[in-house]
């Protein structure tokens, strides 16, 4: 997939993305279209690093002067403790997706959580008073839920097949905000049904559905209210399994493109210190993203 015409010259910083693996990620296209729209030399580059090869990355990263990068799946949580410092809401959750080369240390930072609510913020909808179940307990799910936390809805559902891990996000977020309902649930079919009756908003933090066939475990979305939200975070395919059937059943349904787009937006400006051009940004993932679909 071509970026356009990128000037590299001696003075031009890298940008990398960290994960395993990267080869799906359209960030390079959106980030790199942001770039030169500011007239920014900068490049934004992917970089498929195996979880026992993670620190070694970070340091030849480090040698080399990038002036920062991203991180996913699945080191968001591990390369915390592997940085020189680690920022407020980063540092709450455990939990790293920006990280910014400031005087020779590496700063880690966390937009997911805010990316996620300015997506649904353009959305219109609201958290407050409402029935939330998160799907997953990774990284992206401990940034999600303290957020939505933080919007004070009336209950939240932690589903995972994971119940450690399940219950570990619980209790941090019990410790957080002391006097929330929030609730992990058996991964059993039965129970399940009863709580998507109840559900305003489902969201979908596991990678289950990318491979356009798979759908959650004893998620059903027939048992859904008619006023329910389904909120997936993978944007390729556009349509997952999951949204495909909340969208027959005629309830609103919403990909990870916009949270992909905010979180990236907050990492632009982190990186270069300059507003990021949001329309230029969504148009590159819009182009990249339907090229996908052919």
């Amino acid at each position: 997939m071509k970026y356009g015409e990128i000037t590299v010259t001696g003075e031009t910083r890298v940008i990398g993305l960290l994960g395993y693996p990267v080869e799906h990620t359209v960030s390079p296209f959106m980030q790199n279209s942001a770039f030169r729209a500011l007239g920014l030399s900068y490049v934004y580059v992917p970089f498929s690093i195996p979880p026992e090869n993670l620190l070694e990355a970070l340091k030849s990263m480090k040698v080399l002067n990038f002036a920062g990068f991203n991180v996913t799946i699945p080191h968001k949580k591990a390369v915390a403790k592997y940085l020189d410092k680690v920022e407020g809401f980063a540092r709450k959750i455990g939990c790293v997706n920006t990280v910014v080369h400031r005087e020779g240390k590496f700063v880690g930072f966390n937009t997911d959580g805010k990316g996620f609510l300015m997506s649904l913020e353009e959305e219109k909808i609201e958290i407050e008073g409402k029935d939330v179940l998160l799907i997953g307990a990774g990284g992206a799910a401990w940034a999600i839920a303290f957020s939505i936390m933080e919007k004070a809805p009336k209950r939240l559902f932690i589903l995972n097949r994971n119940m450690d891990n399940a219950e570990a996000l619980r209790l941090r977020l019990s410790m957080t905000f002391r006097k929330a309902t929030i609730l992990t649930l058996p991964h059993q079919k039965e129970p399940l049904k009863y709580t998507l009756q109840v559900t305003d908003l489902l969201i979908n933090t596991t990678p289950v559905g990318m491979d356009g066939k798979s759908l959650p475990e004893f998620i059903d979305p027939k048992h859904l209210s008619e006023g329910a939200v389904v909120y997936d975070l993978i944007y390729s395919p556009p349509l997952t399994p999951l949204l495909k059937m909340a969208k027959k059943r005629k309830l609103r349904v919403i990909n990870g493109e916009k949270m992909l787009l905010y979180q990236g937006a907050l990492a632009f400006k982190l990186w270069t210190g300059k507003e990021p051009p949001v329309e230029v940004m969504r148009k590159a993932l819009d182009k990249i993203l339907s090229q996908k679909k052919k």
